[in-house]
């Protein structure tokens, strides 16, 4: 195959014209809305250039916008509206395919993760690791640290060995695998400049031995770190005031493994009740009658086991139609067992009535400078409701207190209350990175009100 085969460098002719199109920015979830932003969709990096020139000119804001999959404005225009939100939908593909031999792609940054089995099955690979949702573009999931779970696994941003930039000025960058500005802009959240294209390092193809069962929660969580080095991959899901924890543990095979596909159950019960409008019912029912809601959260918490088998991609994501808000925080991994016993005391004393699972999940540490992970392994312990954010606000600050308190680190796409001057002492490198974004970014061009609130950033711009 060809070196350079993507979208992103596709010529000009036959293309529709390249317009502004006024038609905002949501988020899935819901929690940022700003229906009046002007709407970039470049179609090759000149495009990007143009875009972020015209920018600097007029003096406004832009800011690159994934699958709006985050619950943050992380990825928003500014919220007044004075911002242009920057679509890379057409930036997608297989770019560079010229080291496929090593595990080496190089993908348009707005590609979807759910389009890359697709795009990788000719060569025989794979994502390393994976979340549990794949409706997010790729340069978003990498810049805002997404994660899946897996003790010898980091976060996405790990599998980075390349990126095109194109920074504030509109200057076209290339950053290779041994340039140290790679650790900074592989979590960038948007602030750094545009990404275009991601150099991904891939896996050989293989299949994921997927097992659900469920364990009593009070050992599981104290045994985590032991749970989580014995398995590929653990994930537990607790309902609030239930004995006991679902669990998903999942080992790695070789990719011709003999497939088991979900069964009745699993496709019924798993995916149509607990993960999505069951599980929204039952939130909904908790409300109504609170003091029912320990005895209905034990309803889900005991599936009965099975398991399933198959390729990597189907077996990591799920299928998911509820919609929800969610605050995640990574804690050092040893604490996770002190952390769960304070979680679940404060839970039982207050007797929320909540009818949404906790999820607890682990990653390996690394060094990106943003990453959650950034200098050791880290539990990630995720809240979720399907309220706005006035129900949510005293269910979620009640346990953001106690992740805070044990230095966690929240996602940066999920819902949370700290600001920079919380944040940075969190961070070993934010200093670096700060000082990388004048140098990329001398006048402001990009970011809005939730990263210049996140990174201490006074807005220059729009």
């Amino acid at each position: 195959m060809s070196a350079r085969i993507g979208s992103a460098g596709a010529a000009r002719a036959g293309r529709p014209e390249h317009r502004e199109a006024p038609t905002g920015f949501r988020t899935w979830a819901g929690t940022v809305d700003v229906p009046d932003a002007p709407v970039e969709t470049p179609w090759d990096v000149s495009e990007v250039v143009d875009v972020v020139r015209r920018a600097a000119a007029t003096g406004r804001r832009v800011h690159p916008a994934g699958s709006g999959h985050s619950f943050t404005g992380v990825a928003a225009p500014r919220e007044t509206g004075h911002g242009t939100s920057l679509r890379l939908g057409q930036l997608r593909g297989v770019v560079d395919d010229s080291q496929a031999g090593e595990g080496l792609l190089t993908l348009g940054a707005g590609t979807p993760l759910h389009a890359l089995p697709g795009l990788l099955a000719p060569y025989g690979l794979a994502l390393e690791n994976m979340g549990d949702i794949d409706r997010q573009t790729l340069a978003g999931a990498v810049s805002t640290g997404t994660h899946g779970t897996g003790l010898a696994l980091g976060c996405l941003a790990t599998q980075v060995r390349g990126a095109t930039l194109v920074d504030g000025t509109g200057e076209v960058h290339r950053i290779g695998p041994d340039d140290p500005r790679l650790a900074g802009v592989a979590v960038g959240l948007g602030t750094l400049g545009v990404l275009v294209d991601l150099t991904l390092q891939l896996v050989p193809a293989f299949a994921l031995d997927l097992r659900v069962d469920s364990a009593p929660a009070d050992e599981l969580f104290a045994s985590w770190v032991e749970r989580t080095a014995a398995d590929d991959h653990v994930e537990a899901f607790w309902f609030p005031h239930h004995p006991r924890a679902i669990t998903k543990t999942t080992t790695r095979r070789p990719a011709d493994t003999v497939p088991v596909p979900r069964s009745w159950f699993g496709r019924t019960v798993t995916d149509g009740i607990v993960s999505n409008a069951g599980l929204a019912a039952l939130a909904r029912a908790a409300d109504l009658f609170p003091r029912q809601a320990p005895w209905m959260n034990r309803t889900l918490g005991g599936l009965a086991p099975h398991r399933v088998v198959g390729p990597s991609h189907e077996v990591f994501v799920s299928h998911r139609t509820v919609r929800f808000r969610e605050m995640e925080y990574g804690v050092p991994l040893a604490d996770l067992p002190e952390v769960m016993a304070e979680v679940q005391a404060v839970i039982r004393r207050r007797r929320w009535p909540v009818g949404f699972p906790l999820e607890v999940r682990s990653v390996a540490g690394d060094d990106l400078w943003l990453s959650m992970a950034h200098g050791g392994p880290r539990a990630f312990v995720a809240v979720h409701t399907v309220h706005g954010d006035g129900r949510a606000r005293a269910w979620f600050a009640e346990l953001e207190r106690i992740l805070v308190a044990a230095g966690g680190r929240p996602h940066w796409g999920k819902m949370h209350s700290l600001g920079a001057a919380e944040l940075a002492p969190l961070y070993p490198r934010m200093a670096d990175f700060l000082a990388l974004r004048r140098q990329l970014d001398p006048d402001g061009l990009f970011g809005n009100a939730s990263t210049d609130r996140v990174l201490g950033l006074t807005a220059r711009r729009g």
